[in-house]
């Protein structure tokens, strides 16, 4: 008998609909054959061959389940939409439980509201965000206001109360962790809970939905509690986390009810198999995935961690078990997927974790006593001293806190291999103990360059110029607006250069020496590198009619000039303004 067949099961639809995406992309169709190929034969080889076709069955249910998800033909010039979410030239509504984008002149369309767009649709397919078309409206009519319209109203009503109260800054914090509204979060405040490692916290997660439903299942009961928890969970824009917190949640109060034992992993994957089922697009959403990836962790290692920090008290073992385990699978994923780690996660997790709870608590509280005036003031009072307190816990653990190192996909690999090798050791698979090892000795290959590299990018009108030789990375940037941290972590440099007035110069060693002109640089908003090695000079510009008179020994690099067009005078970017050259014995070679 298999053992724990939810698991095969939630995996058979998760690769099913990965398989059907991957198909849809020409690209890499080979590589979905060989997924599926692959994973088959394993299971044929390595299972009960009864179960071989129930997991087949299972897979073939991911495959249609994500083709019928985006195989839409809708031929009427009028179109029944939800406004869903605004955007500064469109928007996003739903139909018929798919995502479309709407086009139109009509002005304040509000988040929510029921409407019907006389126009034309246009199938167009955006796999990661679950687009499905988009329709271009030369006429909208408002419909009738339903339940639905009313909890986006209430979410309009009681931000706009807490601006009142609190400010636009501090309100935007609150709706962002009571309610998972993140669209008035400034850059930085998003920045600082990426460095602090608590950017789950903004988004309703997990951690809202268990907290809620075991306060209001403490004060009312269960079914009020599973009640008022869908209702939250609809308010909430039908997150990815929230769903799969509520059904692992409902499970385990059936598990007791019904007598039965509670198991944790067929849970995670039930819940997933219903999402995915609900929203197949959501096998590339990384919400989706960071969820279960972290849930995951948990379910495998938290209890051994508490056991390893058995010296520490109770409530901090509890707290650094919980955080370091929810961490395994879903930090290497993150290096994978969004090109960095945040260290800041430790510190973040074990002080605010506490603030954001009380937060949560007493902002859904306001929610409900919105109209009683005296209470919502006394909650709002209470607010904004827990504001203040986490502004000042902010503060110093940012001080305290490493900044958001930068990783790339190898980066992820190798944590992941380190944790799957242990995973694998601790079974008695004594051979994988120097998986890591070589993981890591590919690491450092990867971050040591024997050979110094130039790449040119382009961010808006600004020139970014990375330097790398051996181990070092050097950014040259005409941003002089944005952090030098923040270009930082963004470019993966370990320091910042942007004062170019005198020009500057960088010398990695007596043969290698780069300098910036600042004749240029005002003028034309570019930045002119010039690379002096063994008497040889090379010169990195997109003014090379500019240096004409330059002696023949100068080679010089024509990068390509900055397009601009419009009103706005926008910036056209193409692959040609990402450009990466190695220099090998004074010749250039350009990597594009």
């Amino acid at each position: 008998m298999m053992k724990k067949p939810l698991v095969y099961f939630a995996v058979s639809i998760f690769l099913g609909c990965l398989s059907s995406y991957m198909i849809k992309d020409s690209f890499m169709q080979g590589a979905a054959l060989i997924l599926a190929a692959s994973f088959l034969l394993i299971i044929f080889f390595t299972i009960n061959k009864r179960f071989f076709i129930i997991i087949l069955f299972f897979y073939l249910i991911g495959i249609v389940t994500f083709m019928l998800y985006f195989d839409i033909s809708y031929k009427s010039n009028s179109i029944k939409l939800r406004i869903i979410q605004n955007k500064n030239n469109y928007s996003i509504a739903e139909f018929n439980g798919k995502d479309i984008l709407l086009y139109s002149n009509e002005a304040n369309l509000e988040e929510g509201r029921n409407i019907t767009a006389y126009g034309t649709f246009k199938p167009k397919a955006d796999y990661a965000n679950g687009i499905v078309g988009q329709f271009n409206a030369y006429k909208i009519k408002k419909c009738n206001k339903d339940y639905i319209y009313y909890l986006y109203d209430i979410k309009r009503k009681i931000s706009s109360k807490f601006s009142e109260s609190l400010g636009s800054e501090k309100s935007a914090i609150v709706m962002s962790l009571c309610f998972g509204d993140t669209k008035n979060l400034t850059q930085n405040q998003k920045n600082q809970f990426q460095q602090l490692g608590v950017i789950h916290a903004v988004s309703v997660s997990g951690f809202h939905i268990a907290l809620i439903f075991q306060i209001i299942e403490c004060l009312l009961g269960m079914i009020p509690a599973s009640l008022i928890s869908i209702v939250y969970i609809i308010f909430t824009g039908l997150q990815p986390a929230t769903i799969r917190s509520f059904i692992m949640i409902i499970t385990l109060k059936l598990s007791k009810k019904f007598c039965k034992k509670y198991d944790g992993l067929s849970s995670l994957s039930l819940s997933a198999m219903i999402i995915l089922c609900y929203k197949p697009f959501y096998v590339l959403n990384s919400g989706f995935i960071l969820t279960i990836l972290a849930t995951l962790g948990i379910i495998l290692f938290y209890k051994k961690l508490k056991r390893f920090f058995y010296f520490l008290p109770t409530k901090i073992n509890e707290s650094i078990s919980l955080t370091f385990s929810a961490q395994t699978f879903s930090m290497p994923y993150a290096a994978m997927t969004f090109g960095n780690i945040s260290w800041g996660f430790i510190l973040g997790n074990i002080f605010l974790a506490p603030i954001y709870s009380a937060i949560v608590i007493i902002g859904n509280s306001a929610l409900i006593f919105m109209k009683i005036n005296f209470i919502f003031k006394f909650l709002n009072f209470l607010l904004k001293n827990l504001l203040i307190a986490l502004d000042g816990a902010d503060y110093i653990l940012l001080k305290l806190s490493p900044p958001v190192v930068s990783a790339g996909f190898l980066d992820g690999i190798v944590l992941l291999s380190v944790i799957v090798s242990y995973i694998l050791v601790k079974y008695n698979h004594k051979k994988f103990i120097l998986v890591p090892a070589l993981m890591f000795v590919l690491i450092i290959f990867k971050n040591y360059y024997v050979f110094p590299e130039v790449q040119v990018l382009n961010s808006g009108s600004y020139d970014n110029i990375l330097l790398k030789y051996h181990s070092e990375t050097i950014l040259l940037t005409n941003d002089t607006k944005d952090k030098k941290s923040n270009l930082c972590s963004k470019y993966g440099a370990d320091k910042v250069i942007n004062n170019f007035q005198n020009g500057c110069t960088i010398k990695f060693n007596n043969n290698l020496i780069f300098s910036v002109s600042s004749d240029y640089g005002k003028k034309y908003k570019a930045i002119d590198l010039n690379l002096h090695s063994n008497n040889r000079k090379i010169v990195f510009t997109r003014y090379s009619d500019k240096l004409k008179d330059l002696d023949e020994k100068c080679v010089i690099i024509e990068l390509p000039k900055k397009k601009y067009f419009g009103n706005n005078n926008s910036l056209i970017l193409s692959d040609k303004d990402f450009i990466k050259y190695m220099i090998i014995s004074n010749k250039v070679y350009s990597l594009s």
